[in-house]
């Protein structure tokens, strides 16, 4: 007696990050000989190497507690400069009263002209006693307070709360016939709509002048709830290192957040 096989089990392994991964494709015979199976629609997935990730963020809020009114911010930025060496001197703190979502509310109090840093603390005056009662503490990457409000810290009685940030991590980078492919997700604070608010994800080749490469806007995955962008730059290099970057509300220098990766090689 004969037997042949139904199916056949196809077992792809591919490396990413120190990781091994599986993939496993089970196809019948009858549809594996009818497939015609072409080069130029195939992919292949190009490992990479995170090397940094930096959020434009609050870290720490204290009030002096003998003079309640004077207090002081430490914070960092993703971004330091424009790629000319100029560095960023429009970004400004808030003071929302209360601890209701900052987002599309007006600041009782706004400090304008923060400069960017990758750790500084700069003394502030708020009008308020600042050890008595509930604020919110926000930090914006622009002059529009409203746009590019990227990071957040909830103060109850002089005392940090909650807190929240902005992200951005490159999940998967794939070559494909019409280039590179980046998979991007990006996570954005409580009530902000993203395509409404015109942020763009932007890549940056850092081995060549910061040179911009490619960009995408990012959209809402409905099952997962997270926002994706897929980017397809033209060409990488192999050891070079490269940058992602969340840029708030359209506005040039607007970065809420960036991560840095470099190509281990190209298969």
């Amino acid at each position: 007696m004969t037997f042949f096989a139904k199916y056949i089990v196809i077992v792809n392994t591919y490396k990413l990050n120190n990781l091994i991964f599986l993939k496993i494709n089970i196809m019948s015979i009858d549809n594996m000989i009818s497939e015609k199976i072409s080069n130029t629609t195939s992919t292949s997935v190009v490992p990479f190497l995170i090397t940094n990730r930096r959020s434009s963020v609050i870290n720490s809020v204290n009030i002096n507690p003998s003079s309640p009114n004077n207090f002081s911010v430490s914070y960092m930025t993703a971004d330091l400069r424009t790629t000319g060496g100029t560095p960023y001197k429009n970004y400004t703190i808030e003071i929302y009263d209360g601890l209701n979502s900052p987002v599309g509310r007006e600041p009782s109090q706004i400090f304008t002209g923060i400069e960017a840093s990758s750790d500084k603390t700069i003394e502030l005056k708020s009008k308020s006693n600042m050890l008595s009662g509930q604020y919110i503490i926000g930090f914006s990457v622009g002059n529009n307070a409203e746009k590019t409000l990227c990071s957040y810290v909830k103060l109850i009685s002089g005392r940090i709360g909650a807190r929240e940030n902005e992200d951005v991590s490159v999940d998967l980078i794939s070559a494909g016939a019409s280039g590179f492919i980046f998979q991007i997700s990006s996570s954005v604070l409580p009530g902000i709509d993203p395509v409404a608010n015109g942020d763009t994800v932007i890549i940056f080749d850092n081995n060549n002048g910061n040179r911009q490469i490619g960009y995408g806007k990012p959209s809402l995955n409905p099952v997962t709830r997270v926002y994706n962008t897929e980017i397809i730059v033209s060409s990488l290099e192999e050891g070079n290192e490269y940058s992602v970057g969340y840029y708030c509300g359209n506005v040039l220098g607007a970065c809420a957040a960036k991560e840095y990766i470099t190509i281990n090689n190209i298969v």
